[in-house]
């Protein structure tokens, strides 16, 4: 299975970064975890004060109209797109399907590239750890 990578805004529209052409994402980042540790050194030797859970970047390179359609189109929909915050990273592979909040960081704007597309850069902040969505099934105990 190909992982996909999907982003869905407030009104739960959807782009698909990987089955899509005309916003065609490459070469993601960031979507592993990292920890703060507070040790505390005694000599050679180091206690765990405490843990915390770094707020991570999500980092996609986004190849509008690679399909040769209009890219300066294309990015002025993934804009529009994007002006309905907060976003829900979808993110799935073999080991099942995860989504993480997030909110725009940052994205770029330069001219078209030498095959006539526009590649930008895209990131999000992420605001929660990776979760799943669990039905929430009720059996009420029998009296």
């Amino acid at each position: 299975m190909i992982r996909q990578i999907r982003l869905y805004n407030s009104k739960n529209d959807m782009i698909d970064f990987l089955n899509n052409l005309d916003f065609f994402g490459i070469s993601p980042e960031g979507l592993g975890v990292s920890f703060d540790n507070d040790l505390y050194g005694s000599n050679a030797n180091f206690l765990s004060g405490g843990k915390a859970l770094n707020g991570n970047q999500f980092g996609l390179q986004v190849l509008f109209g690679a399909d040769g359609g209009d890219p300066y189109l294309r990015y002025n929909e993934f804009i529009k797109f994007l002006n309905k915050p907060p976003y829900r990273l979808y993110y799935e592979t073999t080991a099942g399907a995860f989504y993480r909040d997030c909110i725009l960081s940052e994205i770029t704007k330069s001219e078209l590239n030498e095959y006539f597309v526009l590649q930008e850069s895209f990131v999000l902040d992420f605001t929660t750890p990776f979760y799943r969505w669990v039905p929430n099934e009720y059996e009420p105990t029998p009296d």
